[in-house]
């Protein structure tokens, strides 16, 4: 898995906490255009979440900085399997659904 330099930049971004309208404002593009990165890189990284990304974000970065047993490895570990996304608002087909609560009395 590999992330373009803007797609890097944008989830340091999201990492450090800022809304996709604060990453459009810092890099001068719609946060349309922000939510359509991020949700690239949902896809890209496996993760459902913005803090999910934001973690794995973090620890891919831990791990570039520790030492490393193969420094010629431009991957510190293995990426998560991609998966497929469903159309449901472009969840991965394997996210489970929403829970809705059923008010109706039986």
């Amino acid at each position: 898995m590999v992330l373009t330099p803007r797609e890097t930049e944008i989830v340091a971004l999201v990492a450090s906490g800022l809304q996709n309208k604060e990453v459009a404002a810092r890099l001068g593009i719609s946060p349309a255009t922000v939510k359509a990165h991020v949700t690239v890189c949902f896809l890209k990284c496996g993760v459902p979440t913005r803090t999910a990304l934001a973690a794995w974000f973090l620890g891919a970065r831990m791990a570039r900085q520790s030492p490393s047993e193969e420094p010629d490895d431009p991957e510190p570990h293995p990426a998560p399997q991609q998966r497929e996304p469903s159309g449901a608002r472009g969840r991965p087909a394997d996210f489970p659904k929403p829970f809705v609560l059923d008010r109706r009395r039986t």
